[in-house]
């Protein structure tokens, strides 16, 4: 291989902000839409969150967080109607932002 050459060529990490850029580019790829849910949806999420936190039963939940949509498996230790904030053992969670509700 040809000395010059060789000291005139840079790898990708060398251009300032290009690793940074691209992961930028990707994240945006990856986020969707909240998704809406119709009032049976809002009803069912409702009845297995309070019929969890009566029986101290783990839950899982899916909710959207950020234009990404992430999964919790926990026990839900308070509802709070007013706040619409469901609390569990180390989360919180906006009612509003839970997309799906099952007992575990």
């Amino acid at each position: 291989m040809n000395k010059k050459r060789k000291g005139k060529w840079m790898p990708f990490d060398a251009l300032e902000g290009f690793r940074d850029k691209i992961h930028e580019i990707n994240e945006q790829s990856l986020k969707v839409n909240k998704p809406i849910l119709d009032e049976q949806q809002f009803e069912l999420i409702n009845e297995t969150l309070i019929k969890a936190l009566e029986e101290r039963s783990e839950v899982e939940v899916i909710y959207f967080d950020n234009g990404r949509l992430k999964n919790y498996k926990g026990i839900v230790l308070k509802v709070d109607l007013q706040a619409r904030i469901v609390n569990f053992k180390n989360k919180k969670i906006f009612a509003d932002d839970i997309i799906e509700a099952h007992e575990i």
